[in-house]
């Protein structure tokens, strides 16, 4: 098995999306057993671009607050390796793109301000040589939700996913505890 970006092979331009559609182009072509996963935009991401200061969270705005964009939880990316690796057959040779939930912007927002009981703006821009806002807006992911269900009926919706970086980190403030997690 093989994991690489999602988009590869999708006119995903930059030298290291390059590289990985070689990777995966080689690997498909030879006679090796693999599979290749292409996790989409990480859930994780958010504890790296996210600013919290007092009562309020950022979001930066890196992709149209009206555009769905598809994402993965790292916690998801591992069930689904997993899964794979447990049914090889069904998956040699594929490349599949996997994703959790798919929300626009202004969606997450509000699904950070329900959580944390903090309000949430979607403010200035997050810049990065790796997630072009262009490509995100005109092509996007594209995850087979139906396959998604079949091997992690248990994936993390953004909210889910947000209750449980709660727990473990109390980043964002506490959580009330009776709200049941996954």
């Amino acid at each position: 098995m093989c994991i690489v970006l999602g988009g590869v092979n999708r006119n995903r331009t930059g030298p290291h999306f390059e590289v990985l559609a070689e990777i995966e182009n080689r690997l498909m072509e030879s006679n090796i057993m693999t599979t290749v996963i292409k996790p989409s935009f990480f859930m994780d991401n958010f504890l790296r671009i996210a600013k919290v200061e007092d009562e309020r969270i950022t979001l930066p705005e890196f992709i149209n607050p009206n555009i769905k964009f598809t994402m993965i939880s790292s916690i998801d990316i591992a069930k689904i390796a997993s899964y794979i690796f447990a049914h090889p057959q069904s998956f040699t040779h594929q490349s599949i793109e996997i994703g959790s939930d798919e929300v626009t912007l202004s969606e997450a927002a509000t699904i950070f301000s329900e959580v944390t009981g903090k309000s949430t703006v979607i403010e200035g821009e997050f810049v990065s040589g790796v997630a072009e806002k262009q490509w995100l807006e005109e092509k996007g992911y594209e995850v087979d939700f139906e396959l998604m269900a079949e091997i992690n009926p248990t994936r993390l919706s953004l909210s889910d996913w947000l209750k449980v970086q709660m727990i473990i980190s109390n980043e964002w403030g506490a959580i009330d505890d009776s709200i049941n997690v996954v």
